[in-house]
């Protein structure tokens, strides 16, 4: 009796374990049969996903930029401030960057580049001044700086959000520098490049 219900139990277990190693095998079987199928996906996801970041990338990229416009684009508001403010304007030109509007233009023979925001406000400018009404501050250390290089141009910019700050380029022998400075005259950013005559905005193409 014993002996039969061992032989059993050895039966059941052997059809256990053929089951669970059928089902093993099996497994083994979809897995290898499917991989590439898996392998396929994964691929298509990655690349969508890189996709998707390129086309956010150029979605941020474009909308960091300026377009340019005609003048009946520009608000009532804006108009009028800058009429008020610079009514002998030569050469007058508008873009528009997100909800701020940028007007480039000539006035004395210096060029000079405003930021207005809806309202009419001014948020930024940049001022085309002659070298040498720069302060002291700045000419010192442009001189102490960069011996030897002339300032081609020099720029005085105010914004809301970073205050004053003035940037000029040097050039000396056919090199040049493209560099910012505080009021104090410190250096905030110094850029190697050739040498340009007139001042552009940061948001242009």
């Amino acid at each position: 009796m014993g002996s039969l219900a061992m032989r059993d139990g050895q039966k059941v277990g052997s059809l256990v374990s053929n089951d669970r190693d059928s089902c093993l095998a099996e497994c083994k079987k979809i897995k290898v049969k499917f991989l590439p199928l898996f392998r396929i996906l994964m691929s298509l996801n990655k690349m969508k996903k890189l996709l998707t970041t390129i086309l956010l990338t150029i979605l941020v990229a474009m909308t960091a930029f300026s377009q340019e416009i005609t003048a009946d684009k520009v608000p009532a508001r804006v108009k009028q401030s800058f009429t008020k403010q610079y009514p002998t304007a030569l050469m007058v030109k508008y873009e528009q960057n997100n909800a701020d509007y940028i007007i480039s233009f000539l006035q004395q023979g210096k060029q000079f580049i405003i930021t207005y925001n809806n309202a009419g406000q001014v948020v930024a400018s940049d001022k085309e001044i002659d070298p040498a009404k720069l302060p002291v501050a700045v000419s010192a250390s442009a001189l102490k700086n960069f011996p030897g290089y002339q300032i081609m141009t020099a720029i005085k910019r105010e914004a809301v959000s970073m205050g004053v700050c003035y940037e000029m380029d040097l050039k000396k022998e056919g090199a040049g520098y493209s560099v910012r400075f505080s009021d104090k005259g410190e250096i905030l950013q110094k850029e190697a490049k050739t040498v340009q005559l007139k001042i552009q905005t940061k948001q242009k193409r």
